[in-house]
């Protein structure tokens, strides 16, 4: 929970930044964002994914010349509070691992820097292990990477990357049988809200293409763009049009900055990308995994979801749909609660 808070955070200051009217109000949105975003790397390594997703939104920010999508500061510190200090932050966290040499703090693991470690091999115990603080630093991430890559136990609640957006089978954190019924806390997601939250990533990546092509203009107009082709009045219509800044051939740079569905189809691939940024790697990584590593990407499958959910609510034909949705996963919710929290529930007997 901790993670998935600080993920949240990250990117809730983040977002603050480009909203703030005060320049003093986002920096400070902007600087919170960075820590935040040190921490998550501190807590799970996964966190560097954070970051890429925040210059992911940036980099297609600045694509599409969009300004007012980007934290309102100077532009030499996005660098600054989006790379330095997360990795400030991050180094910070080290000094109670890693230590002083002969410090209180790293006297109970000291016998981790008595040898050496080389990336993917193992220690030499003939060799003095690292004396000082960057050294020890590099040694203890040495020491977490070749544990993780050369990892080869097994876990009952393992489970393989593919099985995740189904839920298949969750990690149980807690079981009690001392008492009637059992209490439990397990990973168990709502289940109206997870498969349907998948099958908004799926349909995202489907209608992207068309969505593409439809804010460019060119699906439904049903006329190729300019290419020296065209009348003469055809193409002085289309000039008057790109002076007055509503041409339907520019990119999706060059079109207006207030054309919602420009924005929607930015917001979506953000999200998707993400989604499959933090899941797909999981595919080349052998050691074992678990359900909870999808999480982060869940995060982000719940904001699409509601993203489509408020677009339905727009179209009257949709709304009861959309209210037996809700109220379903309501139900859910209260259903899986006692689960979540290692509290009595007759129902799960």
């Amino acid at each position: 929970m901790f993670l998935l808070a600080t993920f949240v955070w990250a990117l809730t200051f983040f977002f603050l930044s480009a909203r703030a009217r005060r320049p003093l109000l986002a920096l400070l949105a902007a600087l919170a964002s960075g820590v935040l975003l040190g921490n998550l790397v501190a807590t799970k390594w996964i966190g560097i994914g954070a970051i890429a997703l925040v210059w992911l939104w940036i980099g297609l920010s600045a694509t599409l010349g969009s300004a007012a999508l980007l934290p309102r500061i100077r532009w030499w510190l996005y660098p600054i509070m989006f790379l330095l200090v997360p990795a400030l932050t991050y180094l910070l966290w080290t000094v109670p691992v890693v230590g002083i040499p002969g410090s209180v703090s790293a006297a109970v693991g000291e016998a981790l820097f008595e040898t050496p470690c080389t990336f993917g091999r193992t220690p030499n115990p003939a060799v003095q292990g690292p004396t000082t603080w960057l050294s020890r630093v590099r040694h203890w991430h040495c020491t977490v990477w070749n544990y993780h890559a050369y990892l080869t136990a097994t876990h009952p609640y393992g489970s393989p990357w593919w099985s995740w957006p189904l839920l298949k089978h969750p990690v149980l954190f807690h079981l009690d049988t001392s008492v009637d019924p059992p209490r439990r806390i397990s990973a168990t997601g709502n289940p109206i809200v997870w498969w349907t939250g998948f099958a908004a990533v799926l349909l995202t990546l489907l209608s992207l293409p068309v969505r593409y092509w439809r804010v460019l203009g060119v699906s439904r107009r049903g006329v190729e763009p300019p290419s020296g082709q065209g009348s003469e009045q055809q193409r002085g219509e289309r000039g008057g049009e790109s002076q007055r800044g509503e041409s339907r051939w520019d990119s999706p740079a060059s079109l207006p900055r207030d054309t919602s569905a420009l924005h929607s189809l930015f917001l979506d691939l953000w999200l998707v990308l993400g989604v499959l940024g933090f899941w797909l790697p999981w595919v080349f990584i052998q050691r074992v995994a678990f359900h909870y590593h999808y999480f982060l990407s869940f995060t982000l499958t719940v904001v699409l979801l509601a993203l489509w959910l408020a677009r339905l609510l727009e179209r009257p034909a949709f709304r009861l749909a959309v209210f037996g949705f809700l109220l379903a996963a309501a139900v859910g919710f209260v259903y899986l609660y006692p689960s979540a929290t290692a509290t009595s529930a007759f129902w799960l007997r």
